[in-house]
């Protein structure tokens, strides 16, 4: 069911992109509960559960985000597309740090 999602929306569309990235989550937190019974030791189940707890995090950021459900995700009225900034893009008001002697 995935694919059939991911399929109806463009290229481009982050939300293409964010289903294929939820279903990666997901069977990884699915290949991490399976192991925890396959260890015998405390800290790699430990590990292994801590591990699938952060990635449902990032699953239900990803829901969060194609929903609109944080006013962060949501599109800014004022842009002229839909499409939310890529990593990396730094809004004009956003103060840039200056290098202060290695501080």
């Amino acid at each position: 069911m995935q694919e059939e999602d991911r399929e109806q929306y463009a290229e481009e569309d982050p939300r293409r992109h964010t289903i294929r990235i939820k279903g990666m989550l997901t069977d990884t937190i699915s290949h991490l509960r399976e192991d925890v019974s396959k260890v015998d030791d405390p800290r790699a189940e430990a590990l292994f559960e801590t591990t699938a707890e952060v990635l449902q995090g990032l699953v239900t950021a990803y829901e969060h985000y194609e929903q609109g459900a944080e006013e962060a995700w949501r599109p800014d009225p004022s842009a002229t597309t839909d499409v939310p900034p890529r990593a990396g893009d730094v809004s004009s008001d956003f103060p840039r740090w200056q290098d202060e002697g290695g501080r």
